[in-house]
């Protein structure tokens, strides 16, 4: 599963929550069946079925500033052949202050240096101008399949 921001530079960062899988295109309908993956702060819930999301600045040439990603075990719904998954997505001006407390949670971004001695502006001044801006969207994965494509993620 693959998230990316653009256009915003690297001052920003994000936090993927509260992530579900349905069965069902129809996932904000009842009786849709739905199990929950990420919690709201980025916790696996089903750690067998799907990891943390990873962060990283090393895009190469996508045009993406930012890059997240996890992977996902393959599972089905009994009968059904589709599988849909949603997630919110939180970007944060200066760095994602509340995020999943596990030891095991990549806190870090992929390809940020930094020093053993600096500390993020946002934890030393909270109401700096450059901290504190928050969006939240909802996400829905599209179905994608490489299966007779010649799409370049396919390559």
């Amino acid at each position: 599963v693959v998230i990316y921001t653009s256009g915003g530079g690297e001052n920003f960062d994000l936090l993927v929550h509260t992530c579900y899988a349905y069965g069902s295109p129809d996932y904000d309908r009842e009786p849709a069946v739905k199990i929950p993956l990420i919690d709201d702060l980025g916790c696996r819930l089903k750690p067998k079925l799907m990891d943390f999301f990873h962060r990283t600045i090393e895009t190469r040439d996508t045009g993406a500033d930012l890059i997240a990603y996890s992977n996902l075990q393959a599972f089905k719904f009994p009968d059904n052949i589709g599988l849909y998954l949603t997630c919110d997505v939180t970007t944060c001006k200066g760095g994602c202050t509340e995020f999943c407390e596990d030891p095991a949670y990549p806190s870090e971004i992929i390809g940020v240096a930094v020093k053993p001695d600096q500390q993020n502006v946002c934890d030393l001044d909270p109401g700096a101008p450059q901290c504190g801006t928050t969006t939240q969207e909802r996400v829905t994965a599209t179905p994608f399949s490489c299966q007779d494509s010649n799409d370049s993620r396919c390559q």
